[in-house]
């Protein structure tokens, strides 16, 4: 095992990755360009001390591990793919298995096939589902009726981390700049036609292009568009925190939480995005927000399989009918003054000190309380993992007590110096937009 690695611990918490393109650990974040889900793993793990296998790694760098069995793990969280059940029952036959998703399963897409090939183990191995918004568990859960899991596998929501580091540092802003750092395949050649229209009525704009690595693909070369290639975090964070805005009018891959969006609200740049998948919730802001149009499905519709470069001339006539002046007069009100302020979302912080933090128990959700605390709105802790290592000690009646009647018994002392209490419910943070019909699907 590599000793310079972060330190080998007998955590009993144990995140098995079996779909990551190339193995990733720590130094990802700050040395290559690493993806949301990526991301989000190694930020959970390290501020855990949680053991992280991965199908593709061969050697171990401390706490990162290649796939092999290890003494004292009782809860495993696989990544994504349930077909990794098996293998996930094989190495850790009496381990509790939760299973954290990242996308939808519209029904009748490969998603949703690879689901319900698994339902037998989903129910023998009584795995709990964590989704990433409440959108994506509502959605969810319509696709467990169907597969008649539902009230046999269980769901929860469990908010990505967002590096509690991320904040407003009042860079200097450049009106003329956007940025959009997210897969290609999450509509940049929509965003691409529509910032053509956006740079001939303003013809200082410029539109600063990069991604986390993982989908790397050729555009055409455009006037204005300068594209950076993939891109470690901190590089993308220094370009976002100048942008005008990031602009990300996405409703072809609807996001299931969108760490863009809540990392670039962190760090104080507002997002032009599309109510469709988690938006809404994530954003939180209506000013940020435009509805997906007919025409605009339309119009992707038809020319989504359409090289970028052969567009421009569908993206011409497109304008002309009206196409992109949603996204025209939004930006021209944000450079004349009306740019929305954002700030670091509460619900979405992780924690990055000594570990267990200060928590508190509300519902399915650990939140930090601070000694005179009284918003509902408080600091997340990515919620579940802080008890699946331990932190959440309950008595034995307690817990039979929260099982029978579906509540937690009201209790607290002092840790810290701060509260640490616990409640029967958590009140809803968010209002979710159910928009489902309003997107199109993809299940690339």
């Amino acid at each position: 095992m590599d000793a310079t690695g972060p330190t080998a611990s007998t955590s009993s918490v144990l995140f098995f990755d079996p779909v990551c393109q190339k193995p990733y650990d720590t130094r990802s974040l700050q040395q290559a360009a690493t993806g949301g889900t990526e991301a989000s793993v190694t930020r959970i793990a390290d501020a855990l001390g949680a053991l992280v296998m991965q199908h593709n790694r061969t050697e171990s760098y401390g706490r990162y591990l290649p796939p092999q069995k290890a003494p004292g793990v009782t809860h495993v969280i696989l990544n994504r793919d349930s077909r990794a059940l098996p293998r996930v029952r094989e190495l850790f036959p009496d381990a509790r298995v939760y299973l954290w998703v990242h996308h939808f399963f519209p029904l009748g897409s490969k998603l949703f096939l690879r689901l319900a090939a698994t339902a037998e183990f989903l129910r023998d191995m009584a795995v709990t589902i964590i989704c990433v918004s409440n959108q994506q568990r509502y959605e969810l859960d319509a696709t467990l009726q169907y597969l008649d899991l539902r009230g046999r596998v269980k769901t929860c929501t469990i908010y990505n981390p967002v590096d509690a580091a991320l904040v407003p540092d009042h860079s200097p802003i450049d009106d003329n700049k956007l940025v959009f750092f997210s897969s290609p395949n999450k509509g940049l050649k929509f965003t691409l036609d529509a910032f053509r229209e956006l740079r001939r009525r303003m013809p200082q704009l410029r539109l600063v292009v990069g991604n986390p690595g993982y989908k790397v693909r050729e555009f055409p070369p455009i006037e204005g568009v300068e594209y950076l290639g993939p891109q470690p975090q901190h590089l993308i964070h220094a370009q976002v925190r100048t942008a005008l805005c990031m602009f990300f009018p996405n409703f072809i891959f609807p996001e299931t939480f969108g760490l863009v969006l809540a990392e670039s609200k962190a760090l104080g740049t507002p997002v032009l995005t599309h109510d469709c998948g988690a938006a809404a919730e994530v954003v939180g802001d209506p000013q940020q927000l435009l509805p997906v149009t007919f025409a605009q499905r339309l119009y992707e519709d038809l020319f989504h399989q359409v090289p970028s470069g052969w567009r421009q001339g569908p993206a011409r006539l497109a304008a002309y009918a009206g196409l992109f002046d949603c996204y025209v007069d939004r930006i021209r009100a944000w450079r004349s003054g009306a740019r929305p302020t954002t700030a670091p979302d509460p619900r979405f912080r992780s924690a990055r000190t000594s570990w267990p933090p200060p928590l508190t128990r509300r519902g399915r959700s650990w939140i930090l309380v601070t000694p005179n605390h009284t918003s509902a709105a408080a600091i997340k802790l990515n919620s579940g993992y802080a008890a699946l290592a331990g932190h959440e000690k309950r008595s034995p009646a307690a817990m039979s007590t929260a099982r029978t009647t579906g509540t937690i018994p009201v209790s607290a002392r002092r840790h810290r110096g701060l509260l640490l209490a616990r409640t029967a419910a958590m009140p809803a943070l968010t209002t979710t937009a159910t928009t489902a019909t309003a997107c199109t699907r993809s299940s690339a």
